[in-house]
């Protein structure tokens, strides 16, 4: 009966993650290693998965785990990111990969053939992250944070391609071929920690590439695709990090941390990175301990004639009115539960200009009788405290992921 119990703990976890998140996380990869050979560092995201390890008489794998191939064996550093690139709720973990460390022969790589095309996505995705490298690279040449199929090519992440110091952002896609976009307002390669977010949207036919510096600097850059624009995929090939290939090629010469991988447009508001949110909304994102009868409130935008208010429970969230003023009152709230809002500009000509997505949490409630096994306070334990517990057992891999770090 084992087994059956722990499939349907599982499932449980599945449901409640999936109604949760804004993108569905594919992959967390945290670089702390395992102190084992293979798998080196394991993926906290907790999924469905795809293909088996082991071959066709194994289970479906629920966890995307990072291997090593080579000489050198799994290299990593103690030197993390500074809290300050972070956004809150998340955190720097104990260890970072240390590419530059790798000589001869030599990868961190996803098995992507025995795991299946998790990477090769159908839409729109994000991928997040944080790199330093060993000092000034910026004459070092082409170096790879990332890169996805080994062989035909699907996208990537690397510096002094285009510029030196520049971080570019590429993907092959199905109409224009390769296309890339290029931050360059600062060498990139100066021995600095940064973190930075990069956007693929199938909708708006558009990519982009965010990059955030310890001080709070932040340089946005985007470049628009044709129309229909896809991601090319192709046939089962390894997701490679800190090189080009297993022979040393365009050698990361540095730390590489935290990489966050998901299904779908990430907003700014729930990047791992301290990316600011914009038109300043009330609650902030992510805000815990929200009283039930909040007034939602944003700063007003130029040439703007009324705002569509979205909010409810469920992504997306709801339509509620078209108004003039910058503040919403929903109706009264439940305690400790999490709600999701969004306001769209109406400009003057008509044109919608949608917003993000935010999430706050309401309070609490004061409960009559204590449960140590009430892990979310709301007075009843149910299914959310197995999830809790199951999370916490699976080294927190359920989403949101700001309730773990």
């Amino acid at each position: 009966m084992k087994p059956l119990l722990e499939k349907t703990v599982f499932n449980a976890v599945i449901i409640l993650a999936a109604s949760a998140c804004f993108a569905q996380t594919t992959v967390r990869w945290s670089m702390d290693w395992t102190h084992l050979a293979n798998p080196a560092v394991y993926d906290s995201a907790f999924g469905l998965g795809q293909g088996t390890i082991g071959g066709p008489s194994e289970g479906v794998v629920e966890f995307d785990h990072l291997w090593y191939f080579g000489n050198a064996g799994f290299t990593f550093s103690s030197v993390k990111p500074p809290q300050t690139l972070f956004s809150d709720g998340f955190s720097p973990h104990g260890n970072s990969f240390d590419a530059g460390e790798q000589f001869d022969e030599g990868v961190l790589f996803f098995p992507q053939d025995q795991y299946g095309n998790e990477f090769d996505y159908h839409g729109s995705f994000t991928v997040e992250g944080f790199f330093k490298t060993h000092a000034d690279q910026s004459a070092g040449g082409v170096q790879q944070i990332l890169l996805q199929a080994e062989n035909d090519y699907s996208y990537s992440i690397s510096i002094n391609e285009g510029g030196a110091g520049w971080l570019r952002f590429a993907a092959n896609t199905t109409i224009d071929g390769i296309k890339s976009v290029d931050a360059n307002a600062r060498n990139y390669a100066d021995g600095s920690w940064y973190y930075f977010a990069a956007r693929f949207s199938e909708p708006s036919d558009e990519m982009s590439l965010t990059v955030l510096t310890a001080d709070g600097q932040t340089e946005q850059k985007e470049v628009q695709l044709s129309e229909g624009s896809q991601l090319q995929r192709g046939g089962s090939a390894n997701m490679l990090i800190g090189r080009e290939n297993y022979g040393g090629s365009r050698q990361f010469n540095g730390l590489i941390d935290e990489l966050r991988i998901s299904d779908g447009i990430v907003p700014n508001s729930e990047l791992m990175g301290r990316i600011e949110a914009e038109r300043n909304p009330y609650p902030a994102p992510r805000e815990q301990g929200v009283g039930l009868d909040i007034e939602l409130q944003w700063d007003s935008g130029s040439g703007v004639y009324a705002y569509n208010v979205y909010f409810g429970r469920t992504e997306p969230p709801k339509f509620k009115t078209q108004q003039k003023q910058t503040g919403y009152s929903p109706n009264t709230l439940k305690p400790g539960t999490t709600y999701l809002w969004r306001v769209d500009e109406i400009l003057m000509d008509g044109t919608a200009v949608q917003g993000e997505v935010w999430s706050f949490t309401t309070q609490q409630p004061a409960c009559d009788e204590f449960s140590v096994h009430d892990y979310n306070d709301d007075c009843i334990v149910d299914i959310n405290d197995l999830s809790h517990f199951v999370a916490a057992w699976l080294d927190c891999g359920i989403v949101p992921e700001n309730a773990c770090f």
